[in-house]
């Protein structure tokens, strides 16, 4: 796998991540007598993922057609029975070499040959392989179908899917077929998945769909028949691993991205270590726990002692490595080479100078002293992207990087995946501190809507047996970040909200437990709501993440806190500034 050398490090952090590859084929095979027997001749093939399961057992079995008589031994075969032959035998597939590359490879890959009774539950099978498949591969023509109607209603099913645990996952789809025209292939599928704002390559193989993971290349089967361009993408059945880890890799080829894969594959590799901690051993332990820190819940105590033992499994793999300033070096590089990232389009500045530049400030940042050194060595740099003083560069250097709109926004994106906590299952949101919440009244003939964070204490949060009041300190729209700016998403729309923190603006807003004792949200339509006491309805916005939550209620508690005292007033306007 050539390539830049951040190309090279993002493919073997994908080739370590990557662990199961399902692979539909109506025409594949797997041992020696049907690798050398004539396509018609093929025989039924077990799911390899199940060969050794009880006989009892449902199984995936796979029967090609029929076979065609045989030519008598006398007949010579005639131009359009080789022909025919020919295009037979480029839609096969030797399931064995595929799955023994992957296996070298470490990925378990699993052949499904369905029959052609099995074709209408064949999506069943699809969607249940979804949650945790990394790949798919597909072949186009299935039983004579060289429209793909079932290939491309299988791909727009995964691509669609509404279940929580697919969405927003990174997904690499790929079609692997006999078809000699590859592109208008991939131009089927794009027009199949157009309400998807889908992107085709400039190669007219590669199709990305626009805010997701999910990413869909088109190869084909080894042919004598295909043109230049498409011969260019016929590999044979062992080289598909090393093309699948390599797309893989453009889908998460990034600095944040290889972290997580690379945190997730530590995770994996010491799953049974991990497992170890916590053995059956402990269960009369944790028993006298819950009953020692009673009315308290020891079971509340678990999510943070487990986190914490992955939290050491991520330090001791030194995953923090993998965003030292070495490696955004080779990020940049990588940016460069590919024209992702460039010098401003008014400038003479060359893409040497370029580089260079942001290494120094990679190496030295941009305090007073350093933007001196840098000044020196690269003057032309930092007049050409207007870099001075921190607050400045802060509101431009990402846009400098940036080659899409959806990095320019990166700046918010990230402060939100520092700041908010992510909901991953469709679970119901309680109140609690750092809960941020609306609700919209009437100012004349306006709809205004307005923002609180809730301060309530999380042990007085659970465990309700009536009513009770929570604290709500009011939000305010901003126009500027700061550190009492927090940074939230209401539907499409990141909003900055302004927190005051002095005592009088809090509202105390009575609610009554609904769920598990605690005042958990009800769902209305697409949002989660919380409904007091007076009938108001407070939509559910986010969640903080318990450090910034709890920095909130330090700052409110610092304003409760402070001290009045009878002093001269010559003596405190005497003291030197601190």
């Amino acid at each position: 796998m050539s390539g830049t050398v951040f190309a090279q490090h993002s493919n073997k952090i994908v080739q370590d991540f990557l662990s199961t590859v399902i692979v539909v084929d109506d025409q594949a095979f797997l041992d020696a007598l049907e690798r050398s027997a004539e396509p018609t001749e093929a025989k039924a093939l077990k799911d390899p993922g199940r060969q050794a399961a009880d006989k009892d057992e449902t199984k995936l079995e796979r029967v090609d057609a029929q076979p065609k008589p045989s030519a008598a031994p006398s007949e010579e075969p005639s131009s359009q029975s080789l022909t025919e032959s020919s295009t037979a035998s480029a839609h096969r597939l030797d399931g064995k070499q595929i799955i023994d590359k992957f296996g070298e490879f470490g990925i378990v890959c699993s052949v499904i040959r369905p029959d052609k009774d099995e074709i209408p539950k064949l999506n069943d099978v699809v969607r249940a392989f979804a949650p945790v498949a990394d790949v798919f591969i597909f072949d186009w023509v299935l039983f004579g179908d060289t429209t793909g109607a079932k290939t491309k209603e299988l791909i727009r099913e995964l691509v669609t899917s509404s279940s929580d645990s697919h969405n927003g996952r990174a997904r690499l789809i790929v079609v692997y077929t006999g078809e000699l025209d590859l592109a208008q292939v991939a131009t089927d599928i794009s027009k199949e998945l157009g309400s998807l704002n889908p992107q085709v390559t400039p190669d007219n193989f590669n199709i990305h769909l626009s805010g997701t993971g999910t990413r869909i290349a088109v190869y084909g089967k080894p042919s004598l028949n295909r043109t230049p361009e498409g011969t260019q993408r016929s590999l044979k059945p062992n080289e598909i691993p090393t093309a699948v880890i390599r797309e893989f890799s453009e889908i998460s080829r990034g600095l944040l991205s290889n972290a997580a894969m690379a945190s997730i594959t530590a995770i994996r590799r010491n799953a049974y270590q991990l497992l170890s901690r916590f053995p059956p051993d402990l269960d009369p332990a944790f028993v006298t726990q819950s009953i020692l820190v009673c009315p308290e819940r020891a079971s509340e105590q678990i999510v943070p002692l487990i986190a914490s033992e992955i939290g050491s499994i991520l330090e001791d793999a030194r995953i923090g490595d993998f965003l030292d300033t070495p490696p955004l070096k080779v990020w940049l590089e990588d940016r460069i080479a590919r024209n992702a990232s460039h010098p401003p389009a008014d400038s003479d500045l060359s893409k040497e100078q370029y580089r260079n530049g942001f290494d120094q400030l990679l190496d030295l940042g941009i305090g007073k002293d350093e933007l001196l050194i840098i000044q020196k060595n690269h003057g032309q740099f930092l007049t050409a992207l207007h870099i001075g003083e921190k607050k400045k560069t802060a509101k431009i250097l990402t846009n400098h990087l940036a080659s899409s709109d959806f990095e320019k926004v990166g700046d918010s994106n990230l402060a939100l995946l520092m700041s908010v906590r992510h909901m991953y299952e469709k679970a119901k949101p309680y109140l609690t501190l750092g809960t941020i919440i609306s609700a919209t009244r009437m100012q004349e003939t306006v709809e205004v809507t307005d923002y609180w964070v809730c301060l309530q204490p999380v042990c007085d949060g659970v465990r309700l047996k009536a009513k009770r009041f929570f604290p709500l300190l009011p939000l305010t729209p901003s126009s500027e970040t700061g550190e009492s700016v927090i940074i939230v998403r209401d539907g499409a729309e990141v909003r900055l909200l302004l927190a005051k923190f002095n005592p009088f603006l809090i509202k105390m807003v009575e609610f009554a437990p609904i769920a598990q004792e605690r005042v958990t949200a009800q769902e209305r339509g697409a949002t989660w709501s919380f409904t007091s006491i007076d009938g108001t309805e407070y939509k559910w916005i986010s969640e903080l993440k318990p450090s910034h939550a709890q920095r909130v209620a330090h700052q409110v508690s610092v304003a409760v806190s402070r001290i009045g005292l009878v002093e001269s007033e010559w003596s405190r306007l005497a003291k030197p500034a601190s």
